[in-house]
């Protein structure tokens, strides 16, 4: 099987990951070894056919200690989460952040969202719960970090739309963008290459059709549009399912990296039937309904649940996508922090590292 992209986790498996010892003032002994994440990056680009400026390397503050917690993850198919993507500004190299950092801009990333500091909690705790700084890297290997903020209570549903991102340019201004904003401008010529490589690394076995549209209703794991469905790029307007001209839609599991307020884009889903429903007065509705295609023998349902500061994969893999979709919500209720929604994933996608080792997480199946 060819593998294009592996979800890497230097973290502590096992337990909770105990507070660094280090308060704010040594910030700089703590900080992220921008040399020996690029000597990981170059390792696994290898491994995986990318390249290593793709990787970025996310990390999380201790709130009592203000010092970054022990552990960290990483991923080489998200290349738009770095502070050197091109758009709105890429960041200067060698930019550092710290937890104050994280307080004094997380209202402009969405992270103001959270409400008041529950009793007993402060506040900040909630803050660094939801923001951390990902580290990424110029062609050449230069590091740079940014803030980056999932809200967990916004308009839309979905941790990927609620996402923001922070970089320190080279004039010494700090942009901030949603991340929901720098995954549409994969469309833009500059960063052709990149998205060359993002489609590459995650859509290897794409089918089904581009569905998009007016959001009119949420009804439970359904969402009911005013739009179309389009065939994937190279694909013939004949396939079953194609609708051109604005219809009813329904979406069962919706995507949550294609919702954006009020509106469904570019969401990935196989054509499952043509509804006909005929009202009291005699008046007849024909829906179009989509949702998840099946996966292929070598690959699988499943979904990321990680505390801050770590990475683990804890659920997976399903052979269908409700029952994932079941667990994933059910994580979410008990508190749980759940990465994005169920998605297809090669076997070989779900290894983490531990103290330099590949190790094989609970219930993934065999390579072979």
């Amino acid at each position: 099987m060819t593998v294009r992209t592996v979800i890497l986790a230097a973290a502590v498996l096992g337990g909770i990951a105990g507070p660094a010892a280090a308060a704010t003032s040594s910030r700089e002994r703590e900080a992220p070894d921008f040399g020996k994440l690029w000597a990981e990056a170059r390792q696994w680009a290898e491994a995986t056919g990318t390249v290593p400026e793709d990787c970025v390397f996310e990390f999380r503050f201790d709130a009592k200690t203000k010092a970054l917690r022990e552990g960290y993850a990483a991923t080489c198919e998200e290349p738009y989460r770095s502070p050197f993507y091109p758009w709105p500004a890429p960041s200067r190299p060698g930019v550092r952040f710290d937890a104050e950092d994280i307080v004094k801009h997380a209202r402009e990333l969405g992270a103001e969202a959270v409400g008041a500091a529950r009793p007993g909690r402060p506040r900040d705790e909630d803050l660094y719960a939801m923001c951390g700084i990902v580290v990424g890297f110029t062609p050449e290997g230069r590091g740079a970090e940014a803030i980056e903020c999932h809200s967990r209570e916004a308009r839309v549903h979905g941790q990927p739309a609620n996402a923001g991102l922070l970089v320190e340019t080279a004039d010494g201004r700090r942009i901030a963008s949603r991340l929901y904003a720098r995954i549409t401008h994969l469309r833009d010529p500059e960063v052709a290459d990149i998205a060359a490589r993002v489609a590459a690394a995650q859509n290897d076995e794409r089918d089904g059709l581009q569905v998009e549209g007016q959001v009119v209703k949420r009804d439970g794991h359904r969402l009911l549009l005013r739009g179309r469905a389009r065939p994937l790029v190279g694909e013939s307007a004949s396939t079953p399912g194609v609708v051109m001209g604005t219809a009813d839609i329904v979406v069962e599991y919706p995507s949550d990296e294609a919702l954006r307020p009020g509106y469904y884009f570019a969401g990935e889903h196989c054509f499952k039937e043509q509804r006909t429903t005929t009202s009291a007065s005699g008046a007849t509705t024909t829906s179009w309904v989509y949702g998840p295609c099946a996966p292929g023998p070598d690959r699988y349902w499943a979904f990321e649940q990680f505390p801050p500061g770590r990475k683990t994969v804890v659920h997976g893999p399903y052979p269908e996508y409700g029952q994932c979709d079941g667990d994933r919500a059910r994580a979410r209720t008990r508190g749980a922090v759940v990465g994005g929604h169920c998605v297809r994933k090669a076997k070989v996608a779900f290894r983490m590292i531990k103290d330099g080792s590949l190790v094989m997480p609970k219930n993934a199946p065999p390579l072979d």
